[in-house]
């Protein structure tokens, strides 16, 4: 089965993460976003996928290269501008003669697709959304239906006095390859501001389906510590552990952990990672390859990228610290704070 998973945005709202890392690069538990995306859509039997990309698209390509790791085969479709979410799909149509599969390369969940997939041809939809609930849906595409799951219109980020239902567009789709026809050649288009409307409009069999599968929308750094502490803590699935790391500290090849280090689990440290004399690290905490802790420092619920350098005595909470960044001797960083990559603080 193929996939197209839509990789070009340029993650403005997790600057300055995204400042040289496109967004599906972006580093989960020490393995870009992307792997564990694609290790979810091959679960449930796609073993070609499609990716649409524009920002810093070279980094996905030299990741990947021209033989994919893994098991789904990967083919780029560079954008020499921008054409939508349902323009870089609509580009890709010659490849797209059977069902597929639409998603986000920002959301994270453990959707059961192919019961999705069961419930779109039960229903002989020309496309399928997935729906998830919300506690606030005007930061999101809110999507109204009638009882039988028939969508009967979109309203994207609706004000709080138009919310008429917390079901939200969850950003996976099953379509057909008809639906495409709906959608004219070789210009910028949004599924859910331009095709899905068209579709509605032509009386096409367009459907949800409501999903309370895990689900976060990456894109904020609010999400994206929340999606680390959920996999450390258990809360949602990981694609690459049978356990979840729960109150344990796991260590990478070549570590150097002093004895006297204080680890309040859980706590992933990447490779090559040295932690000096009376550290301490209170998790749920990720630290990435080759970080260096200096003696007398605590790290508490933050995460590190690669090559991050605390100073002795200091005190990280909370934070994420960008790669190769630097804290001076003594520092005290607060809560929510992110620095960014090369960053001397």
């Amino acid at each position: 089965m193929k996939a197209v998973i839509l990789a070009g945005g340029k993650g403005s709202r997790l600057v300055p993460i995204t400042n040289s890392t496109p967004k599906p690069m972006i580093s989960l538990l020490n393995r870009p976003f992307l792997e564990y995306l694609l290790a979810h859509l091959h679960s449930h039997g796609v073993d070609e996928v499609f990716l649409t990309m524009f920002h810093l698209s070279d980094s996905i390509v030299n990741y990947f290269g021209v033989a994919p790791k893994g098991k789904v085969s990967l083919t780029y479709a560079i954008e020499n501008s921008p054409l939508g979410t349902a323009g870089g799909v609509k580009a890709l149509e010659d490849n797209l003669k059977n069902t597929f599969v639409v998603c986000n390369g920002d959301i994270y969940t453990d959707l059961d697709l192919t019961e999705v997939l069961n419930y779109h041809r039960q229903k002989k939809a020309i496309a399928t959304i997935v729906l998830t609930h919300v506690d606030n849906p005007s930061a999101y595409g809110m999507v109204e239906t009638d009882i039988d799951g028939k969508i009967l219109r979109f309203v994207e980020k609706p004000s709080p006095d138009n919310i008429t239902t917390n079901w939200v567009n969850a950003g996976t789709y099953i379509l057909e390859p008809e639906a495409l026809g709906y959608a004219p050649d070789a210009v910028s288009l949004m599924f859910e501001r331009d095709l899905f409307p068209t579709l509605l409009e032509n009386q096409q069999p367009v459907y949800s389906y409501r999903s309370d599968a895990y689900w976060v929308d990456v894109g904020s750094p609010q999400n994206y510590k929340k999606l680390h502490d959920d996999i450390l803590l258990g809360y949602a699935p990981d694609n690459f552990r049978t356990t979840p790391i729960s109150s344990g500290l796991i260590k990478g090849t070549g570590c150097k952990v002093a004895g006297n280090v204080r680890s309040v689990g859980p706590v992933l440290l990447g490779n090559g990672c040295v932690i000096g004399e009376e550290v301490e690290l209170i998790g749920p905490l990720v630290l990435g390859d080759n970080c260096k802790i200096g003696a007398g420092a605590s790290i508490i619920r933050s995460i590190l990228l690669d090559n991050v350098f605390v100073g002795e005595g200091s005190k990280v909470t909370e934070c994420v610290l960008g790669s190769r960044s630097s804290i001076r001797e003594g520092s005290r960083i607060s809560s929510g704070t992110i620095i960014p990559e090369d960053t001397i603080y």
